[in-house]
């Protein structure tokens, strides 16, 4: 059986910051939630209430957007803890601390797409012409995360894949538990949560 307090005691051990990040619209909320699920603590203020977008909610904490300003107050007593940074301000992150980040891989056809469709339930303009130069620009992207990663000394990285994580969850938490170690997860907490309803991403 497992105990929540437990769980938290043992996330206090860990000598990292839990980051989940990812491109927009890769599941970075998704892995929130099911982290959270988990057991793990997650750092979020609720200033972004869940919507037709993320109805299950965004999990963001709005002083991260501060870190490209050098303020890193949304580090701090985060060991063991799990906070959502999206990619651009991974590089941000301050140097003396350990991070244990779990990346959020998707097909990028399917990335923009769920942005096309944010864009449109937020009552924005969404030309899908624009497609083909923003999926150049989220590759350009992802090559020069990989390689940023390459040359940290103080950053762990678990890739995991958005569609794997709702249609294959197992392996998924089985990777999630291995990497997050000493930390136990509930691993049936996190397949309750799983809503295979996300996995909608046909074109705008």
């Amino acid at each position: 059986m497992n105990f929540p307090w437990f769980k938290n005691t043992l996330s206090n051990q860990l000598d990292s910051t839990i980051i989940v990040s990812g491109i927009p619209r890769s599941g970075t909320s998704m892995m929130m939630q099911l982290l959270d699920a988990a057991g793990i603590p997650v750092l979020t203020d609720e200033v972004r209430v869940a919507d037709e977008n993320n109805k299950k909610g965004y999990y963001e904490l709005e002083s991260v957007k501060k870190l490209a300003a050098g303020n890193h107050s949304c580090i701090e007593n985060s060991r063991g803890k799990v906070i959502k940074v999206v990619s651009s301000l991974l590089q941000y992150l301050p140097p003396d601390q350990n991070y244990k980040i779990v990346f959020m891989r998707r097909d990028l056809e399917s990335i923009l797409s769920s942005q096309g469709k944010m864009l449109v339930n937020s009552g924005q303009k969404y030309d899908a012409h624009q497609d083909s130069e923003l999926k150049l620009l989220f590759k350009k992207h992802l090559d020069d995360i990989q390689s940023w990663f390459r040359v940290q000394k103080n950053i762990e990285v678990v890739e995991i894949d958005y569609d794997d994580a709702i249609n294959a969850p197992e392996s998924c938490f089985f990777a999630l538990e291995k990497f997050l170690a000493p930390i136990e997860i509930n691993r049936e907490a996190m397949l309750m949560s799983i809503d295979k309803r996300l996995n909608h991403h046909q074109k705008v």
